[in-house]
Formats: structure tokens, C-alpha cells, sequence
């Protein structure tokens, strides 16, 4: 059952009131930004999970799907834990990140090759994707607030800029995680890194 804080709290989270976000936001970062630096991200990518366990928080509360079970801030943390994990999984720690970003991308250890690639086959699917979705993702990659870039593409509000935001973006990671080419490269990265990998014992 819903305490009547919880309640507040998603009424807040429905109505845009930026007072309870901003105070969620001082309550869950600091432990999600420690869980997504811990296992590897960095602040930026904490940031976006943050923001996507709002987006997915705010469409169940408008939907009256959302039940609660515990604390709202237990609950944003659990999706946050989960969305991580995926994304891990997924390899989307590979993809999500901007054109200019090769140096960034070798840092992690990938040979060369694997880099030339990756960034060859993000580029081809970042230029199948609409010209409002290029935008915004230009935007989102060089850093700028979700009200930054409500302002710059003219959008009506800060919530429709961060929905923009986070269907481009998974358009565009699921294009990635679903090209064979890239299902390769991945393959081959844990082939190298264990030779057992993909090999029948004996």
C-alpha cells in the first residue's frame, strides 16, 4: 500500500512538478551514480539511466499501472539496477556514444580494429535515423540538458524533449545491438579475451 508520501510523490511525478523531481533526484542519484560508476559507466551514463527510470516511472503513473511495494526512492534505484544491467549485457556500453568519441572508445581496451568498426557501424545507423532524431542526439551527445535542448529544437516541454530523447536513443542502440555486424564484432571480442570461448572442450 502507498504511504502518503509515495502518493505525493508520483502525483508530483504526473503534474511535472520540477520540486518533487528535483528532491527524488537529491535522494536516488547519489547511490545510482555510485552503482553505475562501480560497475564500470560513468556519470553521464548514471545521468541517462536516471532519466530513462523516470520516463518509465512517469508512463506507468499516467497509466495507473504503477503499484508500489516499497519506498519510491527502493523502487527508482531497482529499475535504475536493472536498466544497467541491461544495458551491460546488451553491449550497449559500446553504442551510446557520439561520433567524435574514437579516443574514448580505444580507452576501454578494444584493439583498434574493433573501434574503427564499431564507430563505422554507428555511423552508418546514426544516419538512418530521422533528421529531428539526429538532432537531438547531436545534442544529447555533446552534453546539453534536457531544457537546453527543449529550447534549442522549440519542443513544448521538457518531458516531450526527454521522451525524444530516450526513443531516438533506444531506436538507435537497437539498430546497433541488432546488426549482425556488430553481433560479430562482439563475438570476437570474447573469443580473444578467452580462447575456450565458442570452443567445444577437448
Amino acid at each position: 500500500m502507498k504511504s502518503t508520501r509515495e502518493k505525493q510523490i508520483l502525483e508530483g511525478i504526473r503534474n511535472h512538478d520540477s520540486e518533487v523531481i528535483n528532491k527524488l533526484y537529491k535522494e536516488c542519484f547519489p547511490k545510482i551514480e555510485k552503482l553505475v560508476i562501480k560497475k564500470g559507466g560513468d556519470v553521464s551514463q548514471a545521468k541517462d539511466i536516471f532519466q530513462d527510470a523516470m520516463l518509465i516511472i512517469y508512463r506507468k503513473a499516467c497509466k495507473g499501472k504503477l503499484k508500489l511495494t516499497c519506498k519510491i526512492s527502493t523502487y527508482i534505484y531497482s529499475i535504475c539496477k536493472n536498466l544497467w544491467i541491461e544495458q551491460y549485457r546488451s553491449g550497449k556500453n559500446y553504442v551510446n556514444m557520439p561520433q567524435h568519441s574514437l579516443d574514448q572508445v580505444n580507452d576501454s581496451g578494444l584493439e583498434e580494429k574493433h573501434v574503427l568498426k564499431i564507430l563505422e557501424i554507428y555511423d552508418r545507423h546514426f544516419a538512418r535515423l530521422s533528421k529531428s532524431c539526429q538532432k537531438i542526439l547531436t545534442l544529447h551527445f555533446k552534453g546539453k540538458k534536457i531544457s537546453e535542448i527543449k529550447k534549442a529544437l522549440n519542443y513544448d516541454s521538457a518531458q516531450y524533449a526527454m521522451d525524444r530523447k530516450y526513443r531516438c536513443k533506444s531506436s538507435l542502440i537497437k539498430r546497433i545491438i541488432n546488426d549482425p555486424e556488430f553481433k560479430e564484432i562482439k563475438d570476437e571480442i570474447k573469443e580473444e579475451s578467452d580462447p575456450l570461448y565458442g570452443r567445444d572442450a577437448g
